[in-house]
């Protein structure tokens, strides 16, 4: 009531100023000379005709809807999120076999030692409700279970806080990915009415959170948005991150505890404990958290930890992943370990990790030789770790091996070691498990890349230049120094962005969460630049239109023109989506008040509005209706081939050229269209408030004004370089100084695909830290 008591104010206020204004023109004596004034007559009844038609629809919607309309807003967000999770996680239990065969029978128990509080404490919690169609859990539930029987807890705790700690390689994240597709399948199945109650499960690492210096809240919104851009993006986005995460329809699997710095551990529970308001699943190596808990503990949490996998287990296992009857060595391999469990190989088959290591390693009699016939060192006896070393050491030989039937990697043995060795020695040396493609650059010197980024905005910008009348276009020195100024300041602003992304947990683009991705900020942005593109068009002496208004008189006018355009663009989507439905059958799954935020509803009509001054009145609403017709006919097709799309992951191939392909055109553009359009007529448009007669200005204030706007553009250009050319220069260089593969990325991917790393999320990890230690050491 209140929103709609200042809307009826602004509206009378607005109307009354009009009319006043109207009159005063009327009573001019050269009113026949002002163009401004047939166009306001003319462009008025068809605005009030659209705001009459506003007030009524937002007249009849009290706050209960607006309320209703935002938690449709969430369950739509929450859903599609729930689909992008499983697509994403999904594949990756295909690719790390946990679906097909079916996975390692590993098993939990309650910790012997105090990793976190008591579990009937936990159960009788009352903070959480269990999820629908899970029953609450009681003590004797955690005598001991599968990792499959694991969801029924996370589902059924009061506390809704559940720690699972293991040993290196026991196979904690296979039975977070299992717990995740769990959690999204029982999420699909409950009734629909119900399922808000349900939330979606999101798979992280902490080893990037700072509590320090950021909260859980605002550092899980950013690694959402950096994730799903095609969902949560611009300051909108970390808004709905944010809510989603408020309204308790997210769901936290934290990993990583373990790679965070010692010292900072307790912080992090502390943290977790007093800011992490949903359910919150913690991993963690046994050792590691034991040294955290004995200065702080996750408050309402129970632990379980997950333990070996016995000899039956790992025998029955490893004869379903071959053929039947097995191989003669095979069948050795399979009789030692059932009858030496307490032998070293026996030991050593006790952990997920190497179980999956002589699956993929152990493809031929030979080697299931070697490995029944390994011996250890020097006479001594043959240990677990020996038997770990020989198979770690296999990795790289196997995934890069040469088959029959298959074409040749693409990556030749020596070149991979070379690589993932010095990969893994730099990683060591930084301290982290975690390769975030961004964070490239930082290892290498920073001047190649912004000497490259400096001079391509300049050529950008020179180009554009080039695409004035030779009149119109600098000359001689003043042409130099703009092209000079626009390369240092492209880049400073690469050093900027470079710097940036060395420290980001996650990237995205320069403008999220900045003030000008807020839809009220692109609309004054889009009406200041096309009033100073009509004011320079005005000093140019291009005008189409009688330079006879004031700025006041142009801004009236042009906020009455982008005002008919978002009314009219509201209008034709409207109808456009009801015309979607009523032909496909199916509405476009996409709340309205998401598309009431795009660039198209904010930006455009502001610049659209203030072009339209410069036209004749009839031209200029034919301008704004036509505008509005084909770009929201546009978005509508858009909108059904995008959206199927838009939801799903990124990886972190699919993130690099993600921006790759979204700047190819669009950064070169942003120069031409500075150099060509935006550098002269915004000059010319500042200098154009002075008066008509810039030849009375000082040479020196026209000069000044040309190099700080040539500086100031080349700052943006090169601050909005998009991350995925500094990564490129960045792998140009480690070629030239280390002989690495210049197309780093495609590397990694195959490396990836190959299962020497896995993506978890956007940054890749070594398929275990053992794996990143052994190549650190003996490959680099």
């Amino acid at each position: 009531m209140k929103r709609r008591g200042w809307l009826l104010a602004l509206l009378v206020v607005g109307v009354v100023a009009l009319g006043w204004w109207l009159w005063v023109l009327y009573r001019a004596p050269n009113r026949a000379d002002l163009a401004g004034y047939w166009q306001l007559v003319v462009a008025i009844p068809s605005l009030a005709v659209a705001v009459g038609a506003l007030v009524r629809d937002r007249a009849g919607r009290g706050s209960g809807d607006r309320e209703r309309d935002a938690a449709a807003e969430l369950r739509w967000l929450a859903d599609r999120l729930a689909e992008a999770l499983e697509q994403q996680w999904t594949q990756a239990a295909v690719a790390r076999r946990l679906v097909v065969p079916e996975p390692i029978a590993v098993r939990w128990a309650r910790p012997a030692r105090a990793v976190a509080g008591s579990a009937a404490a936990a159960t009788l919690a009352g903070r959480f409700a269990p999820l629908p169609g899970l029953s609450a859990i009681r003590v004797e539930r955690f005598g001991g279970g599968g990792v499959r029987e694991l969801h029924g807890i996370y589902g059924g705790l009061g506390s809704g806080r559940l720690v699972i700690v293991g040993a290196p390689g026991a196979g904690k994240s296979g039975a977070a990915i299992l717990l995740v597709l769990d959690a999204l399948r029982h999420r699909g199945q409950v009734a629909e009415a119900e399922r808000d109650r349900v939330p979606v499960p999101v798979l992280v690492t902490l080893q990037q959170w700072s509590p320090r210096t950021q909260s859980l809240r605002a550092w899980l919104a950013g690694q959402l948005c950096g994730a799903y851009p095609g969902l949560l993006s611009g300051r909108g986005g970390e808004r709905d991150a944010a809510a989603l995460i408020e309204s308790g329809r997210i769901a936290v699997i934290a990993d990583g505890l373990d790679e965070i710095a010692e010292q900072l551990r307790p912080l992090v529970l502390r943290a977790l404990s007093s800011q992490a308001t949903f359910r919150l699943v913690l991993l963690a190596r046994s050792e590691e958290m034991l040294g955290a808990a004995e200065q702080a503990v996750l408050d309402g949490a129970v632990a379980v930890e997950l333990r070996d996998v016995g000899p039956a287990e790992a025998v029955d296992y490893l004869a379903r992943v071959q053929r039947d009857p097995p191989p003669p060595r095979w069948r050795e391999l399979l009789e030692r370990v059932s009858s030496e469990p307490d032998g070293a190989l026996a030991r050593a088959l006790s952990t997920p990790l190497i179980l999956s290591l002589v699956r993929d390693t152990c493809r031929d009699d030979a080697a299931v030789g070697a490995l029944l016939d390994l011996r250890a060192a020097r006479g001594a006896a043959l240990t677990r770790v020996d038997v770990e070393n020989h198979l770690l050491g296999l990795v790289l030989p196997e995934a890069y091996a040469e088959r029959p039937g298959e074409p040749a990697p693409p990556y030749p043995l020596p070149l991979a070691r070379r690589t993932l060795g010095w990969l893994a020695a730099r990683m060591n040396r930084a301290g982290t498990r975690d390769l975030a493609w961004w964070r490239i650059p930082a290892w290498t010197s920073p001047l190649p890349g912004v000497v490259l980024v400096g001079v391509a905005a300049a050529v950008s910008v020179g180009l554009g230049l080039l695409w004035l009348p030779a009149e119109q276009s600098p000359v001689g020195w003043l042409a130099k120094a703009i092209l000079g100024a626009v390369a240092v300041g492209g880049a400073f602003g690469a050093w900027l962005a470079r710097r940036r992304m060395g420290r980001a947990s996650v990237v995205a683009s320069p403008a999220r969460g900045s003030a000008l991705s807020e839809p009220a900020a692109q609309f004054v942005l889009g009406l200041v630049l096309g009033l100073l593109v009509v004011r320079g068009q005005w000093a140019l002496g291009h005008a189409s239109a009688t330079p006879g208004r004031g700025l006041l008189a142009d801004l009236l006018l042009a906020l009455l023109y982008a005002g008919v355009c978002y009314l009219a663009q509201s209008f034709f989507m409207r109808r456009g989506l009801r015309r979607h439905q009523h032909k496909h059958g199916v509405a476009l799954p996409i709340p309205w008040r998401r598309l009431r935020r795009m660039n198209l509803f904010s930006a455009m009509p502001g610049f659209c509005g203030a072009i339209g001054t410069e036209l004749p009145p009839a031209w200029a609403l034919v301008l704004v209706l036509l505008f509005a017709a084909l770009t929201s006919r546009g978005v509508i097709r858009g909108l059904a081939r995008a959206i199927p799309r838009s939801a799903a992951a990124l990886t972190p191939l699919g993130q690099w050229r993600y921006f790759r392909i979204h700047s190819l055109l669009s950064w070169p553009m942003i120069g031409i269209f500075v150099g060509g359009f935006g550098l002269p007529r915004l000059e010319f448009g500042i200098l154009g408030l002075f008066g008509d007669d810039l030849s009375a200005l000082p040479p020196v204030l026209v000069a000044g004004l040309a190099l700080g706007l040539a500086l100031a553009a080349g700052v943006f250009q090169g601050w909005a370089t998009p991350p995925s050319w500094l990564t490129a220069v960045a792998a140009v260089q480690l070629t030239l100084r280390h002989r690495t593969p210049p197309d780093l990325m495609h590397f990694l991917d195959d490396a990836h695909q190959r299962g020497v790393l896995r993506a978890v999320g956007l940054i890749y990890q070594f398929r275990h830290a053992r794996l990143q230690d052994r190549l650190a050491t003996h490959d680099h």
